[in-house]
């Protein structure tokens, strides 16, 4: 068996599959959850490597990616050319969280792509809820039972209808009161599953009644699955933003305390490449701003009672108003793309989401591919003089009685959105070098009437007023 010739090793963004070392020996007495000396423990991780090498089975650790703590073990066992099991033990304060639901997802893509398994069974006990849940989430199939327990198994047919999709990524969000926030995202194209928990705290297993007390540091907070290939992350931070007040602190709405704390806690530094320009376009609307951002440390599942709370009680308590639920519907409505192609003969493509604001917008475009200005020529708006210097452009003399502004894409940006507000689809606008005094003149491309062009004009006059 392949599985054999090298020792397997698997990570994602949160968690580290691994071959047990010597100075893991240490932690093995919280997962059995019996006292193991020391010597016991370190029989047992060779009693590990003695099962592999006699091509017995694979025993890994699952261990936190940020913490390298050891949160359980996972085993593959019965191992046959095409087809073998799986099973797992998750040490008990970290039962509720996402570790198992991760590992089997990890660990079942990988034994598909990298050694060509045909079948992976698994078995648990028909009390396990906990368990059940985290196969059947991860696509395994109940078989049946035998005894006091159920069989399932996976099969890779299974993966050609997306159980495991790399669009599928995880943020977690506090935003007051949990069961508002887990009803907003719900409403999102794209949300896969919401859970709701208590996040970023410093004791374990918490239970509703201490996060209460405001003794654990822990926030109500959703856990939220998204296909990113569906609803991108910027898409559901600007969700996130439209339901709470940034410049409450330890408070939402009517709810306060410290469990109540706005905060958005990433599990891939990598977001944070799509969250820290909506991040900081709504930092600079207010002089006072209470938003944690933060890596995601922990998150313990709340409990039962607490989740699809307002599915089970529609006329509950909700402190995110109609109003801000129907603007973070409208967050599902497909964003225009604009293609804007450049002097340089560079393309850069805009997406124009519903809601976004110009400042949002000027934090869309990249700064390697700026544009520099674009200037309206029409007999309503005209520029006498332009002096440009790197990337900002001095617009002077502007008529209609405008003023003197010095803005570095500003006008381009409202010139494209206005071009969106009116024409409502994908468009294309070429912004090209005007043979006279250096100026740059927007050219349509695409079907734009005459009365297509006058509502641009008429729309691009609001804008300017609205901004300028």
């Amino acid at each position: 068996m392949k599985i054999f010739e090298q020792f397997p090793q698997y990570e994602d963004g949160f968690i580290v599959l691994r071959r047990f070392v010597q100075e893991d020996a240490k932690y093995l007495s919280e997962v059995y959850e019996e006292r193991l000396t020391k010597r016991q423990a370190e029989k047992t991780i060779e009693n590990y490597e003695k099962s592999y090498h006699d091509k017995d089975e694979v025993i890994l650790g699952i261990f936190g990616k940020e913490d390298e703590q050891l949160k359980g073990i996972i085993e593959i066992y019965d191992i046959h050319e095409s087809e073998l099991s799986i099973g797992y033990m998750i040490v008990e304060k970290y039962r509720h969280q996402t570790y198992a639901k991760n590992s089997v997802y990890l660990l079942t893509k990988k034994l598909i792509e990298d050694y060509g398994i045909t079948c992976i069974h698994a078995n648990c006990h028909v009390d396990n809820i906990y368990s059940i849940r985290v196969l059947e989430h991860n696509g395994y199939e109940r078989l049946g039972q035998e005894e006091d327990e159920y069989v399932y198994a996976y099969k890779p047919k299974q993966l050609e209808q997306d159980t495991f999709n790399q669009d599928e990524k995880m943020i977690v969000l506090a935003g007051g009161c949990f069961w508002g926030i887990e009803k907003a995202f719900k409403a999102l194209d794209g949300v896969l599953e919401t859970t709701v928990g208590y996040a970023n705290g410093f004791t374990d297993n918490p239970t509703y009644e201490e996060v209460c007390r405001n003794e654990t540091g822990y926030k109500e907070a959703v856990k939220v699955v998204y296909q990113s290939n569906v609803v991108s992350l910027s898409t559901i931070i600007r969700a996130f933003f439209l339901c709470i007040d940034p410049r409450q602190r330890n408070r939402q709405g009517n709810d306060i305390g410290s469990q109540y704390q706005a905060g958005i806690y990433y599990i891939d530094e990598k977001d944070l490449d799509d969250i820290k320009p909506v991040y900081a376009n709504e930092r600079m609307k207010y002089d006072r701003f209470f938003v944690e951002l933060e890596p995601l440390k922990n998150f313990y599942t709340a409990e039962e009672y607490h989740q699809d709370y307002l599915d089970k009680h529609p006329n509950g308590y909700c402190h995110i108003t109609a109003f801000e639920m129907e603007e973070v519907r409208k967050l599902n409505q497909q964003p225009c793309q604009i293609k804007v192609i450049l002097p340089s003969e560079k393309e850069l493509t805009l997406e124009v989401p519903n809601n976004t604001t110009i400042a949002e917008l000027l934090q869309e475009v990249n700064t390697e591919q700026r544009i520099y200005a674009a200037l309206i020529n029409h007999k309503h708006v005209h520029f006498s003089e332009c002096v440009h210097d790197q990337d900002v452009v001095q617009l002077q003399d502007i008529r209609a009685s405008y003023g003197n502004i010095c803005y570095q894409s500003t006008l381009t940006l409202l010139y494209l959105k206005a071009i969106h507000d009116v024409m409502g689809k994908n468009v294309t606008v070429t912004i090209a070098n005007s043979l006279s005094k250096g100026l740059f003149t927007v050219i349509h491309a695409g079907n734009v009437t005459d009365n297509l062009a006058k509502e641009i004009e008429e729309r691009m006059h609001e804008l300017v007023e609205e901004n300028i």
